[in-house]
């Protein structure tokens, strides 16, 4: 189920129709039809939030994450404060270039399990896609992200964008622009009392943390302590690029 920030349920099925709480149904990564809230159209279901009133994300399988996904591609998420309820699945990307994702996640200390895998020479892959003046904060990321530019967290970063309070234990695996939280920070970027412990694996431009930061990036009170087998050629344990600050611990 996902929540509204007026607190009415809606649902999403593959084929298309509208449940509400009570008849949920469990999918993974379908193709969505429609989405609508007590009978109304998905054009008529009005996005907002706030820290005290958030627009509440969970669900079984990947049902919160595509209809955030969904939501971002539609709606305008500028300032709305999104929070993850319960653990959740990611198949694909929220974000693209043609629709940003410009909100807050907090992931209120959930886990996100990722998994995508996509080894083509133009593939692209991270759980969310193209971010601006966002605020990620608060999720434990698991799972695995494979394909020839790739991240654990964003794949572009633009605007004043913050990541915080995250801890990544996924297994990023690409070969140029691999991250393991950012692919490519654009302007300016802060990740704070942030983890790493996964496994990251590149060959061109690879950064622990952010693979290339051509902006002002910031990293604070973090730390990069990888699991098991991991090897960044041409890059750097937490960030590769010309501008940047460190104070971690």
């Amino acid at each position: 189920v996902v929540y509204s920030s007026r607190g009415d349920a809606f649902a999403l099925a593959s084929n298309g129709e509208v449940y509400d709480s009570y008849y949920t149904q469990e999918w993974v990564n379908p193709e969505i039809g429609s989405i609508g809230i007590q009978g109304q159209s998905f054009d008529a279901l009005s996005v907002s939030g706030d820290e005290a009133h958030p627009f509440k994300l969970s669900g079984h399988g990947a049902f919160g994450w595509e209809a955030l996904r969904l939501i971002t591609e539609k709606k305008n998420t500028k300032g709305v404060y999104f929070r993850q309820e319960s653990y959740m699945k990611a198949f694909s990307s929220v974000g693209d270039e043609n629709h940003y994702f410009e909100g807050t996640f907090d992931g209120n200390g959930n886990t996100l399990e990722v998994y995508f895998n996509n080894n083509d020479e133009n593939s692209a892959a991270a759980p969310f896609g193209h971010i601006n003046e966002a605020t990620i904060k608060g999720v434990t990321v698991k799972g695995q992200v494979h394909a020839y530019r790739c991240a654990g967290l964003v794949l572009d970063s633009s605007g004043e964008t913050t990541i915080d309070q995250c801890k990544m234990y996924a297994d990023i695996k690409g070969t140029e622009y691999v991250g393991g939280y950012v692919s490519q920070a654009k302007s300016k970027l802060l990740i704070s009392d942030s983890t790493f412990e996964g496994t990251i694996n590149g060959e061109n431009y690879c950064g622990g943390f952010i693979a290339y930061g051509s902006g002002a990036t910031h990293i604070y009170g973090c730390y990069f302590m990888p699991s098991g087998s991991s090897a960044c050629q041409s890059g750097c344990t937490f960030i590769y690029g010309p501008h940047y600050t460190m104070n971690y611990i």
